[in-house]
């Protein structure tokens, strides 16, 4: 893998995050002047609910759509996008299912009450535009449209800042979550328009065969989201049930700055990856090896950098 063409990518897809993680700032500062550190707590648990749906109905399309798609022959890729298709128009409606069946439940649980019910379950609706966008952004990313991925997270940020920030200004705790569906409706909207105009709509029926591809690669990446994301829900039930929804917005907050640097460096680095080694590899047959930059080096050296700008004198007080 070329290191100029991982280089390009990072700085494409690093900005793009900036962006995302600059938006995702403001409005979390938003919701804790309107509504306090309760309003926070209630965007945890939206986002961690349609979160641990999205994760399991979405079944891992994302990565392994991007996989299947990028390592694919020119000739074997109209079957493989329409067995992507296929599978991701099933698992968005599953998705959908699993937000109407789990949402009172799940809300029981959490609340022991059904004061955020509604919340939840509107909230629970972007779990199927999420899984919709992992399966567009998976046709391309598989192409290499890096530019077109990095305008729709940049377009997504400024959108749900524009509309969601009057939601939660206007109806302060029961903003949050129609915001946090208007986040999820914008990549949604466009990816299916960049992908719609990159491939479109083939007769080319799905096989069975790469459909049970998708669905056997993508078991096991689903079963490690779901649990990291069920651990997460998991914390902040208990705070909830111990301590009240303001201590889940405290944890939310802090989880949220922990993992801003880990998501900004596996966007910036990941994105391109799975291309770039077709790529590689279709350019090296019939030449010597070379070798090659390795991607996860980059990747730590830039998560090094960041690590030690965060440890400078500026971010710890001085001691007593």
């Amino acid at each position: 893998m070329a290191l100029a063409r991982i280089l390009r990518s990072s700085a494409l897809m690093g900005g793009a995050s900036v962006a995302t993680l600059v938006a995702g700032f403001v409005r979390s500062k938003v919701i804790a002047w309107v509504a306090g550190p309760a309003g926070v707590g209630l965007m945890g648990i939206c986002t961690g609910f349609s979160g641990n749906v999205s994760t399991f109905a979405g079944w891992g399309l994302g990565t392994s759509g991007v996989r299947v798609i990028a390592g694919a022959e020119e000739s074997a890729r109209p079957g493989k996008i329409a067995a992507v298709r296929a599978l991701g128009r099933l698992l968005a409606w599953l998705g959908a299912a699993l937000t109407l069946l789990l949402f009172w439940p799940v809300g029981w649980l959490t609340f022991a009450s059904t004061d955020y019910m509604l919340d939840l379950l509107i909230g629970g609706l972007a779990a199927p535009l999420v899984i919709a966008t992992a399966m567009w952004t998976a046709i391309l990313q598989a192409h290499g449209r890096l530019k077109q991925l990095a305008f729709t997270q940049v377009a997504t940020a400024v959108g749900a800042l524009a509309v969601g920030l009057p939601l939660i200004a206007g109806l302060g705790l029961h903003g949050i979550a129609p915001s946090l569906l208007v986040a999820a409706a914008i990549p949604a909207f466009f990816t299916w328009r960049q992908a719609r105009a990159l491939v479109p709509p083939s007769t080319i029926p799905a096989e069975r065969a790469e459909v049970a591809l998708l669905v056997r690669l993508g078991g096991a990446l689903m079963l490690v989201g779901l649990l990291s994301q069920v651990a997460a829900y998991a914390v902040r039930l208990l705070l909830i049930r111990e301590q009240g929804l303001a201590a889940a917005g405290n944890y939310q907050a802090a989880l949220s700055i922990a993992g801003s640097l880990p998501g900004f460096v596996f966007a910036a680095m990941g994105t391109d990856f799975f291309p770039a080694r077709r790529g590689g590899a279709e350019r090296s047959r019939g030449q010597e090896p070379r070798r090659e930059a390795d991607p996860s080096r980059l990747a730590a050296r830039l998560a090094l950098a960041g690590l030690v700008a965060g440890d400078g004198p500026g971010v710890h007080p001085p001691p007593l």
